[in-house]
């Protein structure tokens, strides 16, 4: 799936013209970002090349995660200080250096005493509080370690500032001593998950799991092996003898064994296998067991199928969504790249859903959000949160939802009748902040939710109570305001959205082939418009697009890419007028119809019965295209001869 999950602000303008300048540090080294337009291909060759394909099983190594939702780092942690400064603390749920006490550069280093048990692992972090992070000139930042040895006698490390990340190796003899492999010049801000990956000699930093810079070490420079598989973080302080500055604070870790290791049939003891030290507060132990039942692995080839990606970097929501509003609420807004309901005009409990109109094309498929501001959505008693759509009919009728709190996730399906019901199949007690990716995963009877890529509830509809299918392909989200009786509470605000498929959908071509039988005849009334409302009455052949309405031959199409298109109309009786036959469009249902092409028109001299005309036009995905006509006189059309016929000729 190439959506871009978790990817907040996705890369800013800022981004765009950093990375169109950054320097490759290395000869060995490339770098990339995704909203770069200019990535040469010997770097992009370069990094596919040190990426490595996805196991075809669930790696059974550790695992680890922490949210720092405590007031100190505590016994899960190995600290070494190095320099003049105070000790690491934990403020508003992230960890950096105290900021009292503090007098000269250095750094203290946690280590988690989880101990990793391959040498093909990954170690990811959120960004926190920037602090003076993006202080040009001030080159220390926040450092992720990986495969160290417990005393940080060796390392592998990347560096990561507000608009460089450095990846190298290290080691320790009285202080701390960083050699640099790589880096590149790209921007990290509050929010932004940052992954170090070591898959044999090969290493690769990604933000927002996108690949930014990587390295083949294969000289094997940094050690491997059982005395090698730690993992931590640092922060920094630097004095400049004038001022001092503090590094990015980090909101969350998380790391894990990315191979299984070997079966050796003997297992001594279990302690530092799996370290939940700081992990979600409360997940019962059947819920952890279901999900590591449900969790799928990974598919060998990446889906073919439909993505979508949404960065709200707009001042209104647009034309690309269908929106469904129950109770007295204002209509849904976007402030500062958020997409939330307006703060103005709410009366009384409700919310508004917005579908995109972009569909899914098969029934395994993904939605994520990344939160923005949390308004009030973890005030206690408040059980109203903005809420995942997938798996959903157009029209709402049926749907599988996570509605998201500040304090818990709840899973269940939905229908529509008068208003949405929501009937909850399982919840978990998790903590939900600004900036976390919160992921909604249906894959067969498997529905999983997912929280900054841990999986933190799950559940198997064995019954399929919520039905799949074509017509069950929608996904989107909600916003909700809460009335008490006297005072009113708002939910998440959505500072990113990404959807797609988890799967190839069946290869089976894409185009249809609608034409009128009937011998009757269907007025159409003089002018340039599309055919009228029963015109078309049969369809002759229909394959993986959507006929929305058949009478007046409206079809919309999956994919975005070139597609060729034919109009036949035949008429009751002959005209000595001109006639031609066009093609109508709106980019998504519900907009306005416009003439995508006029064809070619008959000749005013002579009798005219029919008229054709043949068009190749680039669709995006989810328009909607119909035949139309031309005729300064009123006429009926009739069959058989007369049809719309349509096929994918080039995938964009």
């Amino acid at each position: 799936m190439a959506a871009i999950g978790g990817n907040w602000k996705a890369i800013t303008e800022r981004s765009q013209s950093a990375t169109t300048t950054a320097q490759t540090r290395s000869s060995d080294a490339t770098w990339t970002v995704a909203s770069a337009q200019a990535v040469a291909d010997s770097t992009r060759a370069t990094i596919e090349a040190l990426t490595p394909p996805p196991p075809v099983e669930q790696p059974s190594g550790a695992t680890f995660s922490d949210d720092f939702e405590r007031t100190q780092l505590g016994s899960g942690y190995s600290t070494y200080k190095f320099g003049q400064v105070a000790d690491l603390t934990i403020v508003g749920g992230q960890v950096q250096l105290n900021q009292q006490g503090d007098k000269g550069t250095g750094n203290v280093v946690a280590l988690s005493k989880t101990v990793l048990r391959t040498d093909d692992q990954s170690v990811s972090a959120v960004m926190g509080r920037a602090n003076q992070a993006g202080t040009i000139g001030i080159k220390r930042g926040t450092t992720l370690y990986i495969r160290a040895a417990p005393d940080l006698a060796t390392f592998v490390y990347v560096v990561i500032m507000d608009d460089e990340v450095r990846l190298g190796r290290g080691t320790r003899t009285t202080g701390l001593n960083y050699n640099q492999w790589v880096a590149a010049e790209v921007p990290v801000r509050t929010g932004d998950t940052v992954t170090l990956r070591a898959v044999g000699a090969n290493y690769q930093v990604l933000i927002n799991g996108v690949p930014v810079v990587a390295y083949n070490d294969s000289a094997m420079s940094s050690p491997v092996g059982a005395g090698n598989r730690s993992f931590g973080f640092d922060s920094w302080y630097y004095w400049s003898g004038l001022f001092g500055f503090f590094s990015f604070a980090i909101a969350a870790l998380t790391a894990g064994d990315l191979a299984s290791p070997p079966v050796t049939g003997v297992i001594g003891s279990f302690a530092g296998m799996t370290d939940i030290d700081g992990n979600w507060k409360a997940v019962a132990d059947s819920t952890r067991a279901t999900i590591e039942a449900l969790t799928p692995p990974p598919p060998v080839e990446q889906p073919s199928g439909a993505t979508f990606s949404d960065d709200f970097e707009r001042t209104q929501l647009g034309s690309g969504y269908s929106t469904y509003k129950f109770g007295q609420v204002a209509d849904l807004t976007i402030v500062s790249g958020q997409v939330q309901l307006n703060q103005q005009g709410d009366t009384g409990t409700g919310n508004v859903v917005a579908l995109s109109n972009t569909v899914l094309r098969t029934d395994d498929q993904s939605v994520s959000a990344v939160m923005g501001r949390a308004n009030q959505a973890g005030t206690i008693g408040i059980k109203r949160g903005t809420t995942l759509y997938i798996r959903a009919a157009p029209d709402l009728a049926t749907f599988v939802y996570v509605v998201i709190m500040g304090n818990e996730v709840r899973l269940g399906r939905g229908t529509r009748t008068t208003g949405l019901n929501y009937n909850q199949w399982v919840a978990a007690e998790v903590p939900v902040r600004t900036g976390d990716t919160v992921t909604l995963r249906a894959v067969g009877a498997n529905y999983q939710v997912l929280i900054n890529g841990v999986p933190v509830v799950a559940y198997n509809d064995s019954a399929m109570s919520s039905p799949v299918g074509a017509g069950n392909r929608s996904f989107g989200f909600d916003s909700w305001y809460y009335w008490s009786g006297l005072i009113g509470f708002f939910s998440f605000a959505i500072a990113a959205l990404t959807a797609g498929d988890l799967a190839s959908p069946p290869v089976t071509g894409i185009g249809w082939a609608l034409a009128r039988i009937g011998s009757t005849n269907a007025l159409q009334t003089a002018g340039s418009r599309p055919v009228a409302a029963g015109t078309f009455d049969t369809v002759r052949h229909s394959s993986a697009v959507t006929v929305s309405a058949l009478g007046p031959g409206q079809v919309q199409v999956p994919v975005s890419g070139w597609y060729r298109m034919s109009v036949g109309l035949t008429y009751a009786k002959a005209l000595t007028t001109e006639i031609g036959a066009d093609l109508w469009w709106v980019a998504s249902p519900g907009a306005t119809w416009q003439q995508l092409r006029t064809g070619p028109k008959t000749v005013d001299t002579q009798d005219s019965w029919s008229v054709e005309a043949t068009f190749v036009v680039f669709l995006p995905a989810g328009a909607v295209v119909a035949p139309g006509y031309s005729s300064s006189v009123n006429n009926n059309l009739i069959g058989s001869n007369t049809y719309f016929d349509g096929a994918l000729i080039n995938r964009a």
